[in-house]
């Protein structure tokens, strides 16, 4: 009697709460076997036929075996056992929303088989008034948000919505007969997108390392999707591994089943330090389904040698500040030890070689990595051998450039211009690694450049002395000592006065050479960069005009001047103040002569 009582109560508090609870969760065979219920509901409109004829069968198990656990329960049921009272209702939970779902399982299988039995043009016709009548209960429920202060919540337009879909049919819900741009126009969340991009990868990258990025496209909806196409624009700051000059990528994005997804990898590469979006689209036709914005953070990869201090003070995010009070303060052997450093790093990061070959033509030309920097132009008017045009400012290198490791030899002129300008002068032998020489800036332009690649080019007067300095502020790029002159310079020393009777000499210096040296055989500045200073004087690009006292940024000259630039001093030059780093010399550009010569830069950083 007791329990008869018991089972009566319980069953009027049921009545009495059903309406005020929420359905949690629901347990399948097994007790610890956890799943929302809401999620079940939703999968339904995603299973096909066979699925749900599963389901189904499953669902009406679990209710059978619901309903004996709770006929056993009761009949087992103590008269103060509150416990068991409150499985007992747990269990009724379940049942409730098992019927529930065996409901929609149903509803769905008829609506497959319904479909099933249409053609296509049925088919056609029954989707296009599926969208008519959508989009009528669309215009309502805008109206109901647009004409509400609460519309103006995010949080009651997403109940709204959700009010919307559950009044519609299941068959609605699969979001095939939805219009896509519905979700676009309430601003639903990003998870009721149909088909969408998932980004997985690092958020923040070291500069000069590859980081690797996943992008996934996804198609959580009921029915196949096809017709997409996945763009990812990259930030300038950046670069694909691999790839040189694309700063866009496209893949075509095959037709994707209820479900499923397909991936696209690549590598990403940070060139410059900061907080930097890429863009990432999703199009059909001319039309953006999804964007995501991919926002990577690159931090600064100092090299591991230098000084962390020092780096703050001199690095700027994309070049080399060698004009800081922090610099100038180092001595010579640490600016060539950082310089070369520096040089060898940047190679790095833009996973470039410090020395490459350059082919054209048949010919080749050994070329050194030049990394940017900032650099002080001109000499200081305390540094001895000075002349009047060698104001000292500052000039900003902005880009990478390559430089001849080498002055253009005898062989290589005679390769292209078909000529041996030099054959029986005074002074000068025929060998191929000899430098080329009696050649003027004109016939360098027009016999030489003109049948190379077109990146190949004269230096700049800029580019010039920041190669030849090589982040040092000595008078020489060696120091400031003359006697060393005859290690790193081929010039009129003591040798040439003894053995070839030139009278005019630098008694300080000697080499073992009376004129012309092979390229190459003396020892090379910071840069690797050989006979910068010595052998031949070495046409610039730029007219000979005066400097400016403000900071400029690659300088080219101007349009017209007196005379061409060249630098360097030459083996031929008994004075030494011509071979400082600072010195300049101008001839017209059709001037010839035993000490003349050229070396070449190659500019591919336009072609990255």
């Amino acid at each position: 009697m007791k329990k008869l009582l018991s089972f009566i109560l319980l069953c009027s508090f049921f009545t009495l709460t059903f309406v005020e609870r929420q359905p949690q969760n629901h347990k399948l065979g097994k007790v610890e076997d956890v799943k929302s219920f809401q999620e079940d509901l939703d999968s339904v409109v995603t299973l096909d036929e066979l699925a749900l004829e599963k389901k189904e069968k499953e669902t009406e198990e679990n209710i059978v075996l619901l309903n004996k656990k709770i006929q056993q329960m009761n009949e087992n049921l103590l008269e103060d056992d509150s416990g068991s009272l409150r499985k007992i209702y747990q269990y009724v939970l379940m049942k409730e929303n098992m019927q529930k779902l065996l409901g929609k399982i149903k509803e769905q299988r008829a609506f497959l088989e319904e479909n099933q039995s249409l053609d296509g043009t049925d088919k056609a016709s029954t989707i296009k008034s599926m969208r008519a009548q959508v989009e009528r209960k669309i215009q309502m429920f805008q109206k109901i948000v647009s004409s509400s202060e609460k519309g103006k919540s995010k949080q009651f337009r997403l109940k709204a919505w959700d009010q919307l879909l559950s009044s519609c049919p299941i068959e609605w819900r699969a979001r095939e007969v939805l219009p896509y741009n519905v979700k676009m126009l309430l601003q639903a969340p990003d998870e009721r997108k149909v088909v969408r991009i998932v980004v997985k990868g690092p958020k923040e990258i070291l500069m000069g390392e590859a980081a690797k990025y996943i992008l996934r496209v996804e198609n959580r909806g009921a029915f196949s999707a096809k017709g997409f196409v996945l763009h990812h624009k990259i930030a300038s700051e950046m670069k694909y591994k691999g790839i040189s000059k694309d700063s866009v990528l496209q893949w075509k994005v095959s037709e994707l089943k209820s479900r499923e997804h397909q991936e696209f990898s690549l590598e990403i590469l940070g060139l410059t330090p900061g907080v930097f979006e890429n863009k990432i689209l999703l199009t059909k036709g001319k039309k953006v389904e999804d964007h995501v914005p991919l926002e990577i953070v690159i931090k600064d990869n100092p090299p591991k040698e230098w000084p962390e201090s020092l780096w703050q003070l001199c690095w700027n995010g994309k070049w080399m500040d060698f004009t800081t009070p922090a610099w100038r303060k180092l001595s010579l052997k640490e600016q060539i030890k950082y310089t070369q450093i520096y040089q060898h790093w940047y190679a790095f990061i833009l996973n470039k070689p410090v020395e490459r070959k350059i082919e054209t033509n048949g010919i080749y030309f050994d070329m050194v990595f030049i990394p940017p920097g900032k650099f002080l132009m001109g000499s200081s008017v305390q540094e001895k051998g000075r002349t009047g045009d060698e104001k000292s400012h500052k000039v900003l290198v902005s880009q990478y450039f390559w430089m001849g490791k080498y002055e253009v030899t005898q062989s290589q002129w005679s390769q292209v211009a078909q000529e041996r300008p030099w054959k029986d002068k005074p002074y000068i032998r025929e060998k191929q690694k000899y430098p080329a020489t009696f050649i003027s800036w004109e016939d360098v332009e027009s016999k030489f450049l003109a049948h190379l690649d077109k990146r190949l080019d004269f230096p700049s007067e800029a580019e010039w002395e920041y190669a030849c300095r090589a982040g040092t502020f000595s008078r020489f790029y060696w120091g400031d000592s003359l006697v060393e002159i005859g290690e790193y310079a081929n010039s009129c020393d003591t040798t040439a006065h003894e053995l070839g009777k030139i009278p005019d000499y630098i008694p300080e210096a000697r080499d073992p050479y009376i004129a012309l040296a092979q390229v190459g055989e003396l020892k090379p500045n910071a840069f690797g960069l050989y006979d910068m200073i010595g052998n031949v004087w070495e046409w610039c690009g730029d007219w000979h005009n005066s400097y400016t006292e403000n900071q400029v940024t690659d300088p080219r000259g101007g349009e017209k001047g007196i005379g061409k630039v060249n630098r360097g001093g030459s083996w031929y030059d008994a004075n030494w103040e011509h071979f400082r780093s600072a010195a300049r010399s101008r001839i017209d550009p059709r001037g010839k002569g035993e000490d003349l010569g050229v070396r070449l830069v190659y500019r591919d950083n336009t072609a990255d």
